[in-house]
């Protein structure tokens, strides 16, 4: 995980982070609709669906990852892959004082 945060703090000496992280995902959106339209797959999604996973997208990448790579511009990749690696343990954890 180290060498991927590595890339992305090389990367960010010269792109800001939510630009980088934008192109990431529009290139990557963009290869799996292609590879979709390839495939001939069929996609039965209803208004609402498209909206929520469009939310849950935007929450996931752009907090969760926006503010990762917004953070790496003042700490070292090494300690953004500890944060970013407590997430599940976080995630586990954190329901039950919720409910």
């Amino acid at each position: 995980m180290e060498l991927g945060l590595r890339g992305v703090e090389v990367a960010l000496a010269d792109c800001p982070p939510l630009l980088l992280l934008s192109v990431r995902f529009l290139v990557a959106g963009a290869i799996t609709l292609a590879g979709a339209r390839m495939l001939h797959v069929k996609w039965h999604l209803a208004w609402r669906d498209g909206l929520v996973l469009a939310a849950i997208g935007i929450a996931n990448n752009a907090l969760y990852l926006g503010f990762s790579y917004s953070g790496m511009r003042t700490v070292s990749a090494g300690l953004t892959a500890l944060i970013v690696s407590t997430n599940p343990v976080l995630t586990s954890l954190l329901p039950p004082a919720f409910s």
